[in-house]
């Protein structure tokens, strides 16, 4: 019966050990090519561009062992799946615009959040 309670004890406590001392996954960013207030000196094709290129980005990050089956990102995907480059520039560019307290920050993080919030209201 001992025995039986023992290994009862073991079974929840050691995954419950593991899972609370398991770290949370910590995601480096690197700097980009562009601070967001360098987007809005871009002519228009040059921001039109920026996009497709994210967008596209955001297509081949599977490659680069990013979740593909993750709803944060099918969502996304969804959502930016019709939109054309100058649509999403527009997004990207709006965004920048209205908050020129983040000027200074990479333009991949901005145009990420500008995305996300984009496709959030949608």
């Amino acid at each position: 019966m001992w025995i039986r309670i023992a290994l009862c004890a073991l079974l929840v406590f050691v995954p419950l050990n593991r899972a609370i001392s398991q770290k949370p996954k910590t995601i480096n960013i690197t700097n980009g090519y562009l601070k967001a207030q360098e987007f809005l000196k871009l002519n228009e094709f040059q921001k039109t561009a920026f996009a497709w290129g994210f967008v596209d980005g955001l297509d081949v990050a599977p490659l680069l062992d990013a979740p593909e089956d993750g709803k944060f990102y099918v969502d996304l995907r969804s959502c930016l799946a019709e939109m054309p480059g100058e649509q999403v520039a527009a997004i990207i560019e709006k965004h920048v615009r209205d908050n020129p307290e983040s000027w200074h920050k990479q333009l991949h993080t901005i145009a990420f959040n500008a995305l996300l919030k984009a496709c959030n209201a949608m």
